[in-house]
């Protein structure tokens, strides 16, 4: 009999303290299907002691899962979406993306984007700004109060619906920029704005 086999009938012994070569043995006969209880009984262990150690296993998802780093500049969020930006664990990611490649926010400042791409989490296209600078940052490019509420995007923006639409849905692109699907329709197939 092997270090790990049990007779069937023997009961195992009290949880020890497993080596790190014995819960990578039992994560890898996790990953071939093996069930815990028979797990258990060839590692002399408690099943709530086999649960511990696959727990640890399962590969949480991160961030960076979520990002698409396309053709383009712009990494592209895939996860949730609020109000067309991306939110990863309640917050809003490209928030989150700024904290962790280029340090913390301070108090009353709000992530900005250049790219004016809201799922866009590349840090290299965010910076800190006021609410107040935001705004003037929109003004200044055309974009706020935008389409919905009778405003016009920009060039810029047209040329980025372009490019986006063959990775973004029609109904996520209108989201993103404050319009609705059939404009953007008409944006791609060049129905409108025809000059870009």
């Amino acid at each position: 009999m092997t270090k790990h086999q049990t007779r069937r009938n023997e009961v195992p012994r009290k949880s020890q303290k497993l080596s790190s070569q014995d819960k990578a043995d039992i994560i890898q006969k996790w990953k071939e299907g093996e069930k815990q209880k028979v797990i258990a009984q060839l590692f002399h262990v408690s099943v709530p002691t086999i649960s511990k150690v696959v727990r640890g296993a399962r590969k949480k998802p991160q961030f960076e899962d979520r990002v698409e780093k396309g053709e383009g500049d712009c990494w592209l969020w895939t996860g949730a979406l609020k109000a067309g930006y991306g939110q990863w664990r309640n917050k809003y990611a490209h928030r989150v993306s700024y904290e962790k490649f280029k340090g913390e926010i301070p108090e009353n400042q709000q992530v900005c984007h250049t790219c004016d791409i809201p799922r866009c989490v590349n840090p290299e296209h965010l910076f800190l700004g006021t609410h107040a600078e935001n705004m003037q940052d929109a003004h200044r490019k055309g974009r706020a109060f935008q389409l919905k509420s009778g405003g016009r995007l920009t060039d810029g923006q047209v040329q980025k619906i372009r490019v986006l639409a063959e990775s973004t849905t029609q109904v996520e692109l209108a989201e993103m920029f404050g319009t609705t699907q059939p404009n953007i329709s008409s944006i791609i197939n060049r129905k409108t704005w025809k000059h870009c």
